[in-house]
């Protein structure tokens, strides 16, 4: 099974205003490469909602995906922000096609967007993007409820949040940087973050070698892919 996130796509060209019925999350059965369902989740406000990283969890077998409420998409104000207060995380179950609950995030947390789980604990780690200043949340999943303690500062555009559950790191690709936490039981500690460019918000971990990867798309007029591990040592 395959599960695709679709932050969706305006119906005509003529609008920014995207169609709530392409705000979905799509179900594809892997092996007849056929789509077997779409949870929709453009159902929030005026202008309906942002889709964002969905990550499923085999021990809960739920799959979670964090929407925000857009703004107004025609509006000329190129810092406008969504209503605060306006963030979901969604749990729904991928065999029914079905929302199991929905539960706000902090108002302060604005544009969710990368998601990933430490499934040991059933943790989920949210970044939002447009918060000041951008930061990573923690969410329990058994409870349905914020870890309490302040947010987590990250670089600026945080995107993809990858673990590596083996060393109990978490990597966070982010526009101007990787930035870089341990993860200590429910909590997280900063240990650096590192600058290799402009647009890093990919990032894949072999979990296997602790290798890390990262597509950069202009380095010297060309993308490049750097393959690299973490050293605590900074060497």
């Amino acid at each position: 099974m395959i599960l695709v996130s679709d932050p969706g796509t305006p119906p005509t060209l003529d609008t920014n205003i995207i169609a709530r019925k392409n705000q979905n999350e799509t179900i594809i059965d892997a092996l007849t490469d056929k789509v077997v369902g779409r949870i929709p989740l453009g159902v929030d406000g005026q202008w309906a909602d942002d889709v964002g990283h969905m990550k499923y969890d085999l021990g809960l077998r739920r799959a979670f995906v964090a929407v925000q409420q857009l703004p107004d998409p025609n509006s000329l104000n190129p810092n406008l922000l969504p209503p605060p207060g306006t963030a979901w995380l969604v749990e729904f179950d991928p065999i029914s096609h079905k929302i199991v609950t929905r539960v706000h995030l902090p108002s302060d947390c604005y544009t969710p967007h990368g998601l990933a789980i430490d499934t040991t604990q059933h943790i989920a780690f949210i970044a939002c993007v447009d918060e000041d200043p951008p930061s990573l949340i923690g969410f329990d999943l058994q409870t349905m409820q914020m870890i309490a303690g302040p947010a987590w500062p990250v670089a600026e555009e945080p995107d993809m949040v990858v673990l590596d559950h083996p060393l109990h790191l978490v990597f966070v690709a982010c526009g101007v940087g990787i930035t870089i936490f341990q993860e200590n039981g429910r909590n997280l500690k900063w240990l650096a973050t590192y600058i290799y460019g402009v647009s890093t918000h990919s990032l894949v971990v072999n979990e296997q070698t602790q290798e890390i990867y990262l597509p950069l798309p202009r380095v010297g007029g060309r993308p490049v892919l750097r393959i690299m591990r973490y050293n605590p040592n900074g060497t």
